[in-house]
């Protein structure tokens, strides 16, 4: 499905609840036509790959009243549920309502393309100031849109820079942290926040390899693919009796997959064959 997502979700009372924005994106994007999405939260984690606890707690911030939102009804709940016997499956409160604008954008557009395609055609009739003046004024309103949008993206983005310091582990360099922080795209925000309660839970960074916060958002990390340790695996078994290396230990690090009924971390599980 596709739906469209206005920038408007990062100035309303929404602010400082990243989880319920990143998980009212995905519901546009997942909803019917007629803004129903009938799935569980099991279900939207693995079709999304977003922990299940975030989408939990942006579910339940969506579903609360507010009365400061902008649309009167459902005492300002964004989501309400399809049915009162289950948990699961809702309906998005607003969605006739955007989908009329995205309609009305899509008629602007169109229209402007014509308009501008009307004025390439009749351009030989125009000298080059005039021409300038035309394509000024076709681009204008789109332009102060985007002036107007950056400035609101990244007073969104800045103002959860705490809260994106106080969740890395690693505490590092703040001050080098906030330039690269300050680089990043406010509409990445959610998925950055959502990327790095899962990397928290990666096997390499419980065993303590934690890239400076700097480096993790200069170089776009939160975008890596990561292996989350397994909740029931507990520690790697290589050398368990010893019979590796007698002069060894048992391996420490915490298991992410399970070999016929040995479990190995993410170094040992490739040598297992050996064994």
């Amino acid at each position: 499905m596709y739906g469209k997502i206005y920038d408007t979700i990062y100035d309303g009372t929404l602010y400082g609840h990243w989880e319920a924005i990143v998980t009212m994106q995905q519901l546009i994007v997942l909803a019917g036509p007629d803004g129903v999405v009938d799935m569980t939260p099991q279900a939207l984690a693995a079709r999304t790959s977003i922990p299940l606890k975030i989408i939990e707690k942006g579910l339940k911030i969506l579903m609360a009243p507010d009365p400061h939102s902008r649309t009167e009804g459902d005492d300002g709940r964004r989501i309400a549920l399809l049915d009162d016997h289950r948990p699961w499956g809702w309906r998005l409160v607003n969605h006739a309502k955007y989908m009329r604008l995205r309609n009305m954008d899509e008629k602007r557009e169109a229209d402007r393309a014509r308009i501008a395609e009307k004025r390439r055609k009749n351009s030989h009739v125009a000298d080059s100031r005039n021409q300038s003046l035309l394509v000024r004024d076709v681009a204008h309103s789109d332009t102060d849109s985007d002036t107007d949008r950056s400035t609101t993206l990244f007073a969104s983005a800045n103002g959860a820079w705490e809260e994106f310091w106080k969740a890395y582990p690693r505490k590092t360099a703040k001050q080098v942290a906030l330039k690269a922080w300050k680089r990043v795209k406010a509409v990445d925000i959610s998925a950055l926040m959502a990327a790095l309660e899962s990397h928290k839970g990666s096997e390499q960074w419980l065993r303590g390899v934690i890239p400076h916060p700097a480096t993790w958002l200069h170089q776009r990390r939160w975008e890596d693919e990561t292996v989350n340790v397994g909740a029931d695996l507990g520690q790697c078994m290589w050398n368990k009796d010893g019979s590796r290396d007698p002069k060894q230990l048992r391996c420490a690090y915490p298991g992410v997959e399970e070999v016929r009924g040995l479990v190995y971390c993410t170094h040992h599980k490739h040598l297992h064959r050996s064994r």
